[in-house]
């Protein structure tokens, strides 16, 4: 954590604070196994990261010309160097963290005019992947998505993932994210106003909550995670609400 006050005089008062964290895993013994599955495309392998995507990858398909479907698909064969084999025979492979390996926060508050406060709030997460089941349920499942309608607009490896619910490799994506977490002014009423009310200070304040997200993250929401069955460990999103923007005004009274 680093803290600053670049300005600090009778009139303005500007605080800085940037934190940031990490985190990486290794599994390293699992008693002679190689690798313990606790849930779907999750597991906890000798030598990767705890509770891990893992699946077989589609890195290419066979066209047919004429209604532009996959009539093979091919998979990474989990050896460098290797070629694409079928993916009925494929090994499962390495796919992600589930977990941020690196986090932090960034907030600024600048106190001004003496009664004035603005405050900002900038927050992170990095290193980690998410599976988009609501992509895998209209694309995979229900066959409702452009790329089941129109197969020649799009790669052979994503018209051959999008052919199986068995593949998932097209849908687990990065989902590192940064977002303005909050934008917020307070104003410390006169002590009067505040004696009126029996109270020996009194503020207000109006704030902003989750007004943006940069993210390269393909699904709905980087930070919904759905939990349950057989999703198990990993982060999963599928039917759940994505963050909402809010806006809050409030009154303190301080006795």
């Amino acid at each position: 954590m680093l803290r600053a006050t670049p300005v600090s005089n009778t009139r303005t008062t500007w605080d800085l604070t940037f934190s940031t964290s990490t985190n990486h895993t290794k599994v390293v013994n699992l008693g002679g196994a190689t690798f313990i599955s606790p849930s779907a495309n999750i597991r906890h392998t000798v030598g990767y990261p705890v509770g891990a995507w893992w699946g077989k990858r589609v890195v290419d398909a066979t066209i047919d010309p004429v209604t532009g479907k996959s009539t093979a698909v091919f998979c990474d064969p989990g050896t460098a160097g290797g070629a694409p084999v079928l993916c009925a025979g494929a090994p499962l492979v390495f796919l992600g963290n589930t977990t941020p390996t690196s986090e932090g926060a960034f907030s600024s508050t600048l106190s001004f005019f003496q009664n004035f406060s603005f405050y900002t709030l900038v927050d992170f997460k990095g290193g980690y992947k998410k599976l988009d089941g609501n992509r895998r349920v209209r694309c995979h499942l229900f066959i409702e998505c452009r790329e089941n309608y129109y197969p020649k607009e799009f790669s052979p490896a994503i018209v051959g993932a999008v052919s199986s619910s068995a593949y998932v490799s097209d849908l687990i994506n990065d989902a590192s994210y940064t977002k303005l977490r909050e934008l917020s002014l307070s104003y410390n009423l006169p002590t009067s106003f505040a004696s009126r009310l029996g109270a020996a200070r009194a503020s207000v304040s109006i704030a902003g909550r989750n007004l943006h997200t940069w993210t390269n993250y393909k699904g709905l929401e980087p930070e919904a995670s759905f939990q349950g069955g057989t999703r198990g460990f990993g982060q999963w999103e599928q039917d759940v609400t994505p963050q909402l923007r809010s806006f809050v005004g409030t009154l303190r009274l301080n006795f």
